[in-house]
């Protein structure tokens, strides 16, 4: 994923120049998405199928001298993605923090060496971490917006320390931040199995025609997974291993690898949606909303309440993104927004594969 060339300038005093680098922090939309049963370590099994939308926070990363040989941690930010009333976590309170500190403990296994990345072109020693963080992405959305922003600061710090980590290194990191993470230091299209973290890459193309049903209803992820346990446990949803998601998520790879989105809008599935309903009946009437208003398909995006509906082409997006938007409910008018979009990463030329892996 591209990012801006890190600047340095001096720092006070002549010490370790100060560096400072630019990442997206693109948001994500599950277009598939089956919960096996609850495991032993509290996360559900997950097969789901992910696709990067471009719809991103700016994040900028900032090394700056340690006279004090300690490791500082400092984020901060805001910008329109924040609610009204909403204040950005700070520091390592924030997932973006956590990713700099655990990045920073796992620079002294840096060196060259058996399971060890590539020397670091800047000294190892400590520094402390300014993040700035810019919010497009609606928090408790279903979009991934704080994993991608702990993402990026993975991504940010590998550029200005010089790739000192590798490969496999870094999205341990990232698998321990959370579940989405992984796929979102990379971005494009990948399936995610086991709680979402185990990321296999898929071709990127073609990128699909969206419309986001972006409203101002949050929802946080424990309480719909616990939601959807409650249902399942009354019987007032399926049980885990009621299908076989193998197959339906077979079905939806080969429509879009044929480019069908005729075919591909049935297939889209999310299993907590029946959660996110009973949580907040209005998914149900914008998932509905977007289907009447000319998509070929609609589902709720990871835990909602965010909805996305499958166009044809973007023309057709952008016609329902007006039709739903005329006819919302009264109630749902002035808070939500429906944006069409083509999805993939910020800048991906139309119909680009999927993006490598390194550099990042």
């Amino acid at each position: 994923m591209p990012g801006r060339t890190p600047t340095a300038t001096v720092g006070p005093g002549g010490h370790r120049p100060e560096a400072r680098t630019t990442e997206p922090a693109p948001a994500k939309v599950n277009l598939f998405l089956a919960v096996g049963p609850c495991r032993a370590d509290g996360y559900h099994e997950l097969l789901t199928l992910y696709e990067s939308v471009p719809l991103q926070d700016e994040v900028t990363v900032t090394l700056r001298p340690a006279p004090d040989g300690r490791w500082r941690f400092r984020v901060s930010g805001g910008g329109p993605g924040l609610p009204s009333g909403w204040e950005l976590p700070r520091d390592t309170e924030n997932l973006a923090g956590r990713a700099a500190l655990l990045y920073a403990e796992a620079l002294a296994g840096a060196a060259p060496g058996p399971g060890g990345g590539r020397a670091s072109s800047r000294p190892v020693g400590p520094a402390h971490v300014e993040v700035r963080i810019e919010k497009r992405v609606p928090p408790a959305a279903g979009l991934g917006g704080g994993s991608a922003d702990a993402a990026a600061v993975l991504r940010a710090l590998q550029r200005l320390y010089g790739h000192p980590l590798d490969t496999a290194d870094l999205l341990e990191l990232a698998a321990r931040l959370g579940s989405d993470v992984p796929f979102l230091v990379r971005g494009g299209r990948a399936v995610g199995r086991s709680r979402g973290e185990v990321v296999l890459p898929r071709p990127a193309a073609p990128r699909l025609p969206l419309v986001l049903a972006l409203t101002t209803s949050r929802l946080q992820t424990p309480e719909v997974y616990g939601e959807l346990d409650r249902l399942r446990e009354r019987g007032e949803a399926p049980p885990p291993g009621a299908d076989d998601p193998e197959r339906g998520l077979e079905a939806l790879l080969d429509a879009l690898a044929a480019a069908d989105l005729e075919r591909a809008g049935p297939l889209l599935r999310n299993d907590l949606e029946a959660a996110c309903v009973s949580l907040c009946p209005e998914v149900e009437v914008l998932t509905r909303l977007l289907r009447e208003s000319g998509c070929v398909g609609a589902a709720v995006s990871g835990s909602g309440p965010t909805v996305f509906g499958l166009a044809r082409d973007m023309d057709e997006a952008s016609a329902a993104a007006r039709r739903a938007g005329r006819d919302a409910p009264p109630g749902l008018s002035g808070r939500v927004t429906f944006v069409p979009l083509l999805s993939g990463l910020p800048g991906e030329r139309r119909g680009a594969a999927a993006n490598p892996l390194e550099p990042f």
